[in-house]
């Protein structure tokens, strides 16, 4: 059976956590309130944040929630996984067509093969320095909120992974600049003496 909120100590009315004797409130803050789910009266610091909400809470307590979340994950397997990589996949093709659809180097324009590169070769580097995993989403998000800057670019995956086998210099761009010879990572250069 719920109970009711604890009424305002100054005016004896209250809904939820505000007093509400006029539409004004009285400027009481209660501390308690019952939790819709277990109908137990709870510190209001137990209750989530809920802009929507009347009160500006949650109506039943974070526990409640978090048994409910889990309840309907069980009877729901996959609908979270598959609605952050559709979400993911929608960011991803934004990212593609805002730096052109098409690789830089062979120009392919299949977007299955289409990867995003980092120009300078310090991706390891900005990676080590962001507070935040700056992969998948997490990385096209911030690509469209900058505006797609320039110190990335779209490879087709062959070449970005001929660019990271041949020292940073796609194979199909040896023509253009020097060739480099492949260095085996973890093995001693050859210099003359």
């Amino acid at each position: 059976m719920p109970t009711t909120p604890s009424p305002c100590s100054n005016c004896r009315f209250s809904s939820n956590n505000l007093c509400l004797t006029n539409p004004i409130n009285c400027g009481t803050i209660i501390s308690m309130k019952t939790c819709t789910k277990c109908f137990e009266s709870k510190p209001i610091s137990l209750f989530a944040k809920l802009r929507r909400g009347k009160d500006g809470t949650s109506p039943f307590c974070k526990a409640c929630a978090a048994l409910y979340r889990r309840e309907w994950g069980y009877k729901h397997p996959g609908y979270f996984s598959k609605m952050v990589s559709k979400h993911a996949n929608k960011l991803r093709q934004h990212v593609i067509n805002g730096y052109g659809g098409e690789c830089v180097c062979c120009k392919e324009r299949n977007s299955m093969f289409l990867v995003v590169d980092h120009v300078n070769n310090d991706g390891n580097i900005k990676r080590k320095l962001s507070r935040h995993m700056e992969i998948g989403a997490n990385l096209y998000r911030r690509l469209i909120q900058d505006n797609f800057p320039s110190d990335y670019q779209l490879l087709c995956y062959n070449c970005n992974m001929g660019k990271r086998l041949n020292l940073g210099v796609c194979p199909h761009r040896t023509d253009d600049v020097a060739k480099v010879p492949y260095k085996t990572p973890g093995t001693p250069s050859n210099t003359a003496v």
